[in-house]
């Protein structure tokens, strides 16, 4: 008995060395589904990546890596002096965005600016049934959101095919806006600022050859260690020291964006890249450039939140 206490510990404390005792601590954290919401009319839904890599974001990160990652989205600026207005199809800010306290059907849960505004419980002093109510609507976000004093700015994200317009208000009567000038084929241009932001093939390439890039679910606790702090613990202990994190900002989902350099690895290389696939394919993680070659493909999650009403309520008896 004795001598098969001594050889299991043996054989236990040989296993602990071995690069399969690496893979088996990383199976063993239950890291939840990563699922991506599908775009709708609220930005906050977006992986905005041209934001979520500037420079301030990534301002502790080594060079090697920030040089990469800064570098991932191409932004072309140009001026159209006649942009269709009806384009827009997701807006920054609104007070009908995300999970408000009132519990309604809102912005967050439409696909497009269009399907919002169609949507709207018509009111005296928000519709879109008649010219008058054009121009009141044109009238209100040339006052609020995109005043007429100024050139306004979109963004157009090539990789999702979506217009995206920060605003500061005006949110309401803007989809009201879309939703008549395409249904009645009304046209309102104006003068925008357009950046066209797309991802550059060579700096993926790049991120894929030289480091390990993925997503997973954030679910820190205060309270406890979470999952993903668990993860996190494997991976610095056992894996790499060399470890850079990003939290992305602006988007309802918590989520940690994690890149390992290739050459800091402590395992065998080819051992991990299987995990990195096997994780991939169960959904565990999201590899980065995988994500980056078909982003379309992740962005399946529709955006849901707890409901208090069944019908989108009037906007000027809550928001007004």
């Amino acid at each position: 008995m004795l001598i098969k206490k001594i050889t299991d510990s043996i054989i236990a404390f040989i296993y602990k060395t071995t690069d399969n005792y690496v893979i088996d601590q990383l199976n063993d954290v239950n890291l939840g589904k990563v699922e991506l919401y599908k775009p709708t009319a609220d930005s906050n839904t977006i992986l905005r990546w041209d934001e979520l890599f500037k420079n301030y974001m990534v301002r502790g990160f080594p060079t090697e890596i920030k040089d990469i990652i800064t570098n991932l989205c191409r932004i072309e600026k140009t001026i159209d002096y006649f942009f269709d207005f009806n384009k827009i199809q997701s807006l920054t800010a609104s007070k009908s965005f995300g999970g408000i306290p009132d519990g309604a059907i809102n912005g967050s849960w439409f696909y497009d600016l269009y399907s919002w505004g169609r949507a709207m419980y018509p009111d005296e002093r928000m519709k879109a049934e008649n010219e008058d109510d054009w121009k009141r609507n044109i009238a209100h976000i040339e006052s609020e959101g995109f005043r007429k004093c100024r050139p306004i700015n979109v963004i157009y994200y090539e990789w999702l095919n979506r217009f995206v317009a920060p605003n500061t208000g005006g949110s309401h009567h803007a989809a009201l806006v879309v939703y008549q000038s395409i249904r009645d084929k009304i046209k309102y241009t104006r003068e925008t600022i357009l950046e066209k932001v797309s991802l550059n093939s060579y700096y993926i390439r790049m991120l894929d050859n030289e480091y390990y890039s993925f997503i997973i679910n954030n679910d820190s606790n205060p309270k406890s260690l979470s999952e993903s702090d668990k993860f996190i613990n494997v991976i610095t202990e056992l894996i790499s020291t060399h470890i850079s994190i990003l939290k992305p900002v602006h988007y309802y989902q918590n989520l940690m964006i994690i890149f390992i350099p290739k050459e800091s690895l402590k395992i065998d290389s080819e051992l991990f890249n299987n995990w990195i696939n096997k994780a991939h394919d169960q959904k565990k993680i999201i590899n980065l450039p995988n994500y980056f070659r078909l982003p379309n493909e992740y962005h399946t999650k529709p955006y849901l939140h707890e409901l208090r009403y069944l019908k989108m309520p009037n906007p000027n008896s809550i928001f007004q």
